[in-house]
């Protein structure tokens, strides 16, 4: 597969030109992204071939990193950074022929040590007659040599820890917005006061919903008033015992403390996590459209949307709207 670079001093990383605008942002990705200490970049190297196509300092060809990494103090005292490697080195009578460009004549050790391992690197590079090309060079090559996304996914997926990490579990029968939101907000990523405060834009503390205590993700969805009567609201509709949670997470688990069995276990986690969209949608309305707070529209919403969703996506289930409003009767 060949590939192309760009000429941005460290940021190499093999996609074709193309792309263009979307490069800046797969540039930042592949730099920031590390797995096991090692960069995402540097799982991708060049197979040498003319040498016309690659950076001698700048890109990955030869070591564990590009050159300018390992050798510094070299790269430093470079005159032409960006020079392409058959104008550093070839071929001649079955030796290899260097050439460099310094600013000025090696006058430390450090430097010299450099060199010496430069040139002990470099003592069984060939080039030949074809084209150079981007490689994968991933744990898999071995194994499968080809470059695909698949082989960069299995690589993120086998250096995380995903048992750091809580991961609510999914509501089937809810759509995936609303399961992504209730995912982001456990982590903490929507934009709360407390949240946008953290970035340095200042919007105030107070809670769009109440007017009172600071907003958070916990404080809107557990200890705010509005939701709180929510809460009660749902649990005295579902005929289950009042929702105690000091947490978000505590929240989104409750159905697997209520007692439920089946689909009223179901039912019950899907509409926690409507309540907690239809709460976050209200609090918008507050702030950004001063539009009034209004705890019976709220919860009225939670029924008729939840009804909605669950009669078109619970398949193999048909349930009237008297017996969604009657919820012992599910």
């Amino acid at each position: 597969m060949a590939l192309h670079n760009d000429r941005n001093y460290g940021d190499f990383i093999p996609v074709k030109r193309s792309l263009g605008g979307v490069w800046s942002n797969i540039v930042q990705v592949l730099n920031i992204t590390v797995v096991e200490g090692i960069q995402l970049k540097n799982y991708f190297k060049v197979a040498v071939g003319n040498g016309e196509e690659t950076s001698f300092w700048l890109d990955h060809w030869i070591g564990p990193k590009p050159l300018k990494d390992s050798f510094p103090l070299l790269f430093n005292i470079e005159e032409v950074k960006d020079c392409n490697l058959n104008c550093c080195l070839g071929n001649r009578n079955d030796m290899v022929r260097l050439k460099w460009r310094w600013k000025r004549p090696l006058s430390s050790e450090a430097e010299i040590n450099e060199m010496v391992g430069l040139c002990s690197l470099l003592s069984q590079v060939e080039l030949n007659q074809e084209k150079d090309e981007w490689k994968w060079f991933g744990p898999s090559a071995i194994v499968d040599p080809d470059f695909s996304v698949r082989l960069v996914r299995q690589l993120l997926e086998s250096g995380s820890n995903r048992g750091v990490n809580y991961v609510p579990e999914r509501c089937k029968w809810i759509p995936d917005k609303c399961n992504i939101f209730i995912w982001r907000a456990e982590m903490g990523k929507i934009a709360t006061v407390d949240a946008l405060n953290r970035r340095n834009i200042d919007v105030g503390t107070v809670c769009g919903l109440c007017g009172d205590g600071e907003e958070s993700v916990d404080h809107l969805f557990t200890s705010c008033d509005v939701a709180s009567l929510l809460w009660a609201y749902i649990c005295n509709w579902c005929r289950c015992a009042n929702i105690v949670a000091f947490s978000f997470k505590d929240l989104i688990e409750f159905h697997n403390h209520s007692g439920f069995e089946g689909k009223k276990k179901d039912v019950l986690k899907g509409l926690i996590r409507i309540g907690c969209w239809v709460v976050w949608r209200a609090r918008n309305e507050s702030r950004f459209k001063n539009s009034e707070v209004n705890l019976n529209h709220i919860f009225g919403e939670v029924k008729r949307v939840g009804f909605l969703w669950f009669s078109s996506r619970k398949k193999c289930v048909s349930t009237s709207w008297s017996d969604w409003c009657k919820f012992v009767n599910l």
